[in-house]
């Protein structure tokens, strides 16, 4: 075996993040290495190579007979430390080897990030491990930390120090901002969420709230408080989902609604080294229940229409066709409400079109 064949070998290890790991043929290659007396000529890959199927003896001889210790043996080596319990010390190689080598291989740089990255997580030094995430363009993983296990008030203060740190061109802070925006408006908290949207999607809250601002404000005629409540819960349905959505799970924002394949999540699973702690758990199971943000805007919409709908005349067009247009809304996800807009529409705008039409038809009209 040369070294390009386990140049090719470590590529396809992916550095332990595929699924399976083709045992008997690695055992093989490795046999010939000692059978040759070529070990010492690819030790490193060797190391990768036997710690990948287990072979703790051989991870040792082949770091032993190396010529020189270079990251990619210090990375096993401090792999090896952590399975023996040495857990200080791993992680300290860890961290020498992630700063101290600016050069290295993207991959294995990657690589050895992101396990110091699980020791932090598990250390509750989860600040650190946001940073570290970012460092090795983790998005996955950062967008975890930032979402489920940091409290707001944590990550605003992250964002803050960032801010001050980082080049006015760095592309994540940004997206922590807007990720940090989209948690606040969960939270109800739409006003305070403005400053960390982007463009478009502040521009979008800023409609609804001044919408709202309206609708509170008990100085103006009821059926203008009503029309704008009604402006601001057709914002909320239509445009609702980039204010609302999760980065990741249920709506993975992050990747434009489709559930990527999670490489991070498994890694961390399957080291068995840096377990979760109980802080940590705890955290994440606050977030637990959330809701995908279509179901959260047709929710909020919902509410927001009952409050317009108080405030409106009878027998308006205004309110005919904001009763047509919520049934819509809810008609294929919640039949239940949706009845209850039909018959609010024939009770309270039977001389209208729209509420005649309601009733010959015994259900709201088709859109035309």
């Amino acid at each position: 075996m040369t070294t390009w064949h386990a140049a090719t070998l470590y590529s396809n290890f992916r550095l332990g993040t595929l699924d399976v790991v083709d045992k008997e043929a690695i055992t093989h290659w490795l046999n010939a290495l000692k059978k040759e007396g070529s070990l010492e000529d690819v030790a490193d890959y060797a190391a990768v190579a036997a710690y990948r199927i287990g072979d703790n003896e051989l991870v040792e001889e082949a770091i032993r007979r190396a010529r020189y210790m270079s990251p990619f043996a210090g990375w096993i080596m401090a792999k090896k430390k952590l399975s023996d319990g040495k857990r200080a010390e791993a992680e300290s190689d860890l961290a020498t080897l992630f700063f101290s080598f600016p050069s290295m291989m993207p991959e294995l740089k990657n690589a050895i990030g992101r396990d110091l990255s699980f020791l932090y997580l598990s250390d509750q030094r989860y600040k650190e491990a946001l940073k570290l995430s970012l460092l090795i363009d983790d998005w996955q993983e950062a967008a975890y930390i930032a979402e489920q296990v940091m409290t707001i008030k944590e990550l605003e203060h992250y964002i803050k120090e960032r801010e001050l740190e980082t080049a006015k061109d760095d592309q994540n802070t940004p997206r922590l901002k807007y990720l940090l925006a989209r948690r606040l408006a969960r939270e109800g908290d739409l006003k305070d969420a403005g400053p960390y949207f982007p463009r478009l999607a502040k521009a979008n809250a800023d409609q609804i709230m001044a919408s709202l601002a309206i609708g509170r404000n008990t100085a103006l005629p009821a059926p203008e408080r009503g029309s704008a409540i009604g402006d601001a819960a057709r914002g909320i349905y239509y445009g609702g989902e980039p204010l609302f959505a999760t980065e990741s799970a249920p709506d993975w924002f992050c990747n434009e609604g489709r559930e990527p394949r999670s490489y991070f999540q498994r890694e961390r699973g399957q080291s068995g080294l840096a377990p979760v702690s109980e802080d940590e758990e705890r955290r994440v199971k606050l977030h637990a229940k959330r809701i995908p943000a279509r179901q959260l805007c047709l929710e909020n919409a919902v509410s927001q229409v009952w409050l317009a709908v108080e405030l409106m005349p009878d027998d308006s067009d205004t309110l005919a066709e904001l009763l047509l247009e919520a049934g819509r809304w809810t008609e294929n996800r919640d039949l239940e409400t949706s009845r209850k807009f039909y018959e609010t529409l024939i009770r309270r705008c039977p001389s209208t079109t729209l509420g005649q039409e309601a009733q010959d038809l015994r259900w709201f009209p088709q859109a035309e």
